[in-house]
């Protein structure tokens, strides 16, 4: 997240209600902003032209403009340092710090976005399951297996669920009294979507981590969100899975407080 992104975000509380409708468009499409003029982003944002100058000023910019340019030297740099990452690996040493920074500054603005009230909806949704099924693909579900190894560790009755076919016949092995975790970095799920619509039929509990603005998290009854800003995603892809860690583990230390979650009347796992 360049520096312009960061200011927006950290100013953010302190802009009119006019201006926080510029600002949750910038931050949500920054690559798309510098192809618009002012006029355009003041009816996307459905704002007036002078709210959209009053948002520029109050970030310190010279005007839309001035705002334009650095967004797009930002993404620039961005799409530059990936770039020079895959044709020259022998600079790796020198991209080091820009690329720490970045994560540094994501991983920051993520902790000040944070929800308590999502957090603490998830914990108490698997709190009171008897079964908490893990599920994650692709990049997400190596983190659905340590999930499972660590949440057995703690005699939570957790199963990962990995393979998309076993996803897809999950609907078969539900029961009253579970519940299903999603763990996504995507924008597109197709698939968890389409499973969960089954999943609902089965009277279980439902919850999901992952980037805010998905197709999942129009359908989940309980959803985590994070947000991932241009270049994050792309051009970063070890950020995404680290934020899904960290809010998995905050999951995992909420859950903590009740060490007999998931046990059986012997106080083993079923």
């Amino acid at each position: 997240m360049g520096q312009v992104l960061s200011r927006i975000e950290s100013l953010r509380s302190q802009l009119s209600k006019s201006e926080k409708k510029v600002a949750a468009i910038v931050l949500a499409q920054p690559n798309v902003i510098v192809q618009l003029s002012m006029a355009q982003i003041a009816e996307k944002a459905g704002v007036s032209e002078p709210t959209v100058l009053r948002f520029c000023r109050s970030l310190n910019l010279g005007g839309y403009q001035d705002l334009k340019m650095r967004l797009a030297r930002e993404l620039a740099q961005g799409a530059n340092l990936y770039a020079h990452q895959v044709v020259s690996p022998e600079a790796s040493f020198q991209m080091a710090p820009q690329l720490f920074d970045r994560v540094l500054s994501g991983l920051l603005r993520v902790r000040n976005a944070l929800n308590v009230q999502q957090i603490q909806a998830v914990v108490d949704c698997l709190r009171q399951a008897e079964r908490v099924f893990l599920v994650g693909l692709g990049e997400a579900a190596h983190l659905a297996q340590e999930g499972q190894m660590r949440w057995l560790q703690r005699g939570m009755n957790a199963v990962a669920v990995v393979d998309a076919q076993d996803q897809s016949r999950l609907s078969g092995w539900l029961k009253p009294g579970d519940a299903v975790l999603m763990l996504s970095t995507a924008k597109e799920n197709t698939h968890l979507v389409r499973c969960l619509q089954a999943w609902q039929q089965q009277g279980v509990s439902l919850a999901a981590i992952g980037v805010d603005g998905s197709d999942l998290a129009e359908c989940c009854p309980i959803y985590l969100k994070f947000v991932l800003e241009a270049g994050e995603g792309a051009l970063f892809p070890s950020f995404s899975r680290l934020v899904l860690a960290i809010l998995l583990d905050l999951v995992q230390f909420g859950l903590g407080v009740n060490p007999d979650l998931g046990r059986d009347q012997e106080g083993e796992p079923d």
